[in-house]
């Protein structure tokens, strides 16, 4: 044999039918990625000529050493090629002669053709789907129809690949897809993933099981309950100010033939009540490059994105502002596709139900309107509490209602009109009903057990909003079991008199 290690008819002495190591070939389905990986499993042997007809017998035939090297070599390739094959598929090719002539009638049995076999790929790929698969598991199945595409001349350009993934993300994560669908140019298939991983680990920490569950118990106890009636149409659900035979349908609504009936759904849906948690300062600081607040929807262009993430208030339009100034010396900001954007203006923006931004940015390269929330808190003594379809702000004092925000495809939009006085008032009253529901709940069982005149826990268990309280480490009422005995139990005296008429106790009374 050969002793040059970089010769083509080198086998090491170790070499043997089952020195490599490939998962076997089943049929026409798997053939591609165990053709690619008996490829690269040959070529770090030096043997992959012997498979692509590059190596040939003729080349030695002036040699008999040379000419019995590659006769051994020929048939180590196909014992290796014979050792990756099923029993089934190894009876087929068992009595070819040489590795090439075995690597063609396996291409001829198995390559499906072009067309059908690129039909199938790409219905796969439409049809893949995340379900409820991490982010890194899903993109590896998708990643792997793409390498066989690619294999066979017929890779999808960037834009196609990347919309193609973010089509089969789950529900919960439309509000990032539709982000990432308008950014221009679209981000790369690793940068989306890179994405949302991040956004998939912060979804880990931050929202548990159990807060879902305590909203849809709170969705159960209060259901929703149209009771506001229209006085221009008459239908239940909406008042006036936001009747649609006054302001128009939305786009593809057809008009109802009876009562809007979806209308008054969707009024008296905002105020279900969810447990929201506060983000953390690491989330502040990282969610405004990870994270732009964007919509499909016309109104996006000119409407208020009520932005938890964002650091300052942003516009793209400077008639906006009340009291323009051309922005001197600010730093520029980097938006989500890795642009930077100057700041042309600064200034304050009105907007209605009295809430004024102040210190807003105008930046033109960034076509949406941002309302940042801590800067919304800190300069206008505001507080804003997010529930599952709508958001509120709120005086800080006064706890009077500024502003709604409405909750579409993931986002807060500022409803940016007048608020009605039947709007307000429901809305303090479910605040208020919720603040009452809350303060009952936690109040501590020790509390209940003396307001309902010391009963027993065996009794106690049976009131609902009191079973709560009921901890196995609750302390045991002192007055419980007192109040079985007739009198108290004497103390032990330690005086003692040493002779008779002793004085042993005195108390001294000053009388005024």
């Amino acid at each position: 044999m050969a002793t040059d290690a970089n010769s083509v008819l080198y086998l090491h002495p170790n070499d043997g039918s089952y020195s490599i190591s490939v998962d076997k070939l089943i049929g026409a389905s798997d053939y591609r990625s165990w053709k690619r990986s008996m490829e690269i499993a040959l070529t770090s042997k030096k043997k992959i000529g012997f498979v692509l007809g590059t190596v040939i017998r003729s080349t030695y035939a002036a040699d008999p050493v040379t000419i019995d090297q590659w006769d051994t070599c020929n048939s180590m390739v196909i014992s290796w090629i014979h050792a990756c094959l099923s029993d089934t598929i190894k009876k087929s090719v068992l009595y070819i002669n040489t590795a090439r002539e075995t690597w063609v009638q396996l291409e001829k049995i198995f390559s499906m053709a072009n067309g059908s076999r690129k039909y199938k790929l790409n219905k796969d790929l439409y049809q893949l789907k995340q379900n409820s698969l991490t982010i890194n598991e899903y993109y590896t199945a998708m990643s792997s129809l793409w390498e066989e595409l690619d294999s066979m001349n017929a890779l999808p350009v960037v834009n196609d690949m990347s919309a193609e993934f973010l089509n089969g993300l789950d529900d919960h994560y439309g509000a990032m897809r539709i982000q990432m669908l308008m950014l221009t140019p679209l981000p790369t298939v690793e940068s989306a993933c890179s994405m949302l991983q991040q956004e998939e680990s912060q979804r880990d920490v931050l929202i548990s099981k159990a807060e879902s569950d305590i909203s849809a118990m709170y969705s159960r106890q209060f259901p929703v309950k149209p009771t506001v009636t229209c006085s221009h149409c008459g239908g239940k659900g909406h008042s006036q100010n936001k009747c649609w035979y006054l302001y128009c349908f939305p786009k593809k609504q057809e008009k109802p033939r009876l009562n809007p009936v979806n209308t008054a759904a969707e009024t008296h849906a905002i105020f279900q009540y969810t447990k929201k948690g506060s983000e953390t300062d690491e989330e502040l600081d990282n969610s405004f490059s990870g994270m732009v607040s964007c919509n499909h929807a016309e109104s996006v262009l000119n409407g208020w994105i009520i932005d938890s993430g964002a650091s300052d208030h942003m516009t793209y339009d400077v008639s906006k502002f009340t009291d323009p100034k051309i922005a001197v010396a600010l730093p520029k900001i980097t938006l989500p596709t890795g642009d930077s954007a100057s700041i042309s203006h600064t200034g304050n923006v009105s907007l209605c139900n009295s809430l004024h931004l102040h210190n807003v940015l105008c930046v033109p390269k960034f076509r949406y309107n941002l309302l940042s929330v801590p800067k919304l808190t800190k300069d206008s003594q505001c507080e804003v509490n997010f529930y599952g379809t709508h958001c509120v702000i709120r005086d800080a004092v006064s706890k009077k209602v500024k502003g709604v925000g409405k909750a579409k495809k993931g986002l807060y939009y500022l409803v940016n009109e007048p608020l009605g006085s039947d709007l307000i008032s429901q809305e303090q009253n479910t605040h208020n009903c919720f603040a009452a529901q809350d303060e009952m709940n936690s109040v501590p069982f020790a509390v209940w057990h003396h307001r309902l005149g010391h009963a027993s826990v065996k009794k106690l268990k049976h009131i609902p909003c009191v079973k709560k309280t009921i901890k196995e480490n609750s302390q045991i009422c002192v007055t419980c079991p007192m109040e079985k005995f007739t009198k108290l139990p004497y103390q032990l005296s330690e005086s003692h008199a040493a002779k008779p008429f002793e004085l042993i106790h005195m108390i001294s009374r000053v009388l005024t």
